[in-house]
């Protein structure tokens, strides 16, 4: 758990800092399938109380930000989506260019792998990156080889392959969260921040915020969720304190409204 002076400092500073949070795993509990997921009510008082106090509340994702909203639609909250592709405040919707140029190609990949869709495999398309789930698969070492060998067959050039929870992501190159999280970091000026994460993409945001942090650009504060036998040993690696359960999450965020 984070220790109280963090706490302390995000909050005597709250109109210069930001809150960045993952969704599913982190915020939420992983359901069988992405459309299961639920937000516990009083979470979503906890981030309203923030949004009125803190310059920046965001919910980073490797949802898309139409599918997100259908979650958590909440005025002020801003939305980073498809693992860092799309950026909504304010009603305004950024969608960076790499992603639009990277998008035929994996509109490509989607049709190409849907000849390996089963039971245990499916796909989840989100225009601007690609996620294909093994997580109901009876066999998760057979599904995992199925994709990987439908994939040595495709053209991955500017497209990175990450592997996270029972899930491998094929996404444009040069786009992740931790791009996106700079972006809203240099925009709002803000000096002050923390990122809670739990998942292998969540790591390239705890990674630049630990760039800015050691150039002295913003006193950053990292908490990774281990909740579960699933999550990378990186994630405990490289965060500054841990978590094990959304409850704790929650407790988190409470302190900090």
């Amino acid at each position: 758990m984070m220790p109280k002076y963090c706490y302390q400092s995000l909050i005597n500073d709250k109109e210069n800092s930001g809150i960045f949070c993952d969704f599913d795993g982190t915020l939420t509990r992983i359901a069988p399938s992405p459309s299961l997921v639920q937000i516990d009510s009083l979470t979503i008082e906890t981030l309203k109380h923030l949004i009125a106090k803190y310059k920046v509340v965001c919910i980073v994702s490797g949802r898309p930000v139409n599918n997100l909203k259908g979650f958590i639609n909440i005025p002020g909250l801003v939305l980073i989506g498809n693992h860092g592709a799309e950026i909504l405040e304010s009603n305004q919707l950024v969608i960076l260019s790499k992603a639009r140029k990277a998008s035929a190609k994996i509109k490509i990949a989607k049709r190409e792998l849907e000849k390996i869709v089963n039971k245990g495999i499916n796909l989840d398309y989100k225009v601007y990156s690609l996620a294909i789930h093994y997580r109901q698969a009876q066999n998760e070492d057979q599904a995992k080889q199925i994709i990987l060998e439908a994939l040595k067959n495709l053209d991955l050039s500017d497209l990175v392959l990450n592997q996270g929870r029972k899930v491998f992501d094929l996404k444009p190159q040069g786009i992740n969260k931790g791009v996106a999280v700079k972006k809203l970091i240099k925009k709002h000026h803000l000096k002050k921040c923390l990122y809670i994460g739990d998942d292998t993409t969540d790591l390239d945001a705890f990674r630049k915020i630990k760039s800015l942090r050691g150039k002295g650009i913003i006193k950053g504060y990292i908490i990774g969720k281990l909740s579960s036998e699933e999550v990378s040993p990186q994630i405990a690696k490289e965060s500054d304190f841990q978590v094990e359960t959304v409850e704790e999450v929650e407790e988190v965020l409470c302190q900090l409204a």
